[in-house]
C-alpha cells in the first residue's frame, strides 16, 4: 500500500530527519470511526489535538466509508470515489498544517482507486 505525503527523500541527511517525524496516517478501514492511525494502529481520538471543525469532518469521512462502501462490491455509487479522495486530501493537508513539521501525516483512499 502506498501513503500519500511520504517524504521524498533523495539524500541521507533527509532520510535521517523524515524517521524523526511521528507519523499519523488518515485511512479507512470496516468498522473504524476514527480514521487517524499511527505505526501501532488505529489512534484514540483524544491521542493528538485536533481542532473540532476538523474532528468532525474526520469523523464524517470516516462514517461516509462505513455507511456507503462495501467490501465486496465497492461505493454503492460510482460518483463517491474521487470525491472522497479528493476530501481525504484536503484532510491530509488541513491536518499536516495543524499538527506542524514534527509529524509526517499520510493518506491511503485505496477504497477510492484514484491516485492519493
Amino acid at each position: 500500500m502506498r501513503w500519500a505525503g511520504a517524504p521524498r527523500a533523495g539524500r541521507a541527511g533527509d532520510r535521517v530527519r523524515s524517521r524523526a517525524l511521528k507519523l499519523v496516517r488518515i485511512a479507512n478501514d470496516y468498522t473504524i470511526t476514527w480514521p487517524l492511525w499511527n505505526e501501532a494502529g488505529p489512534m484514540e481520538r483524544d491521542e493528538i489535538d485536533v481542532p473540532e471543525p476538523l474532528r468532525a469532518r474526520l469523523l464524517a469521512w470516516a462514517r461516509e466509508f462505513n455507511d456507503r462502501f462495501d467490501w465486496e462490491n465497492g461505493w454503492d455509487s460510482p460518483d463517491l470515489s474521487e470525491p472522497h479522495a479528493r476530501e481525504g486530501r484536503a484532510l491530509r493537508d488541513e491536518l499536516a498544517a495543524h499538527l506542524g513539521p514534527g509529524y509526517d501525516v499520510r493518506l491511503s483512499v485505496w477504497e477510492s482507486g484514484v491516485p492519493d
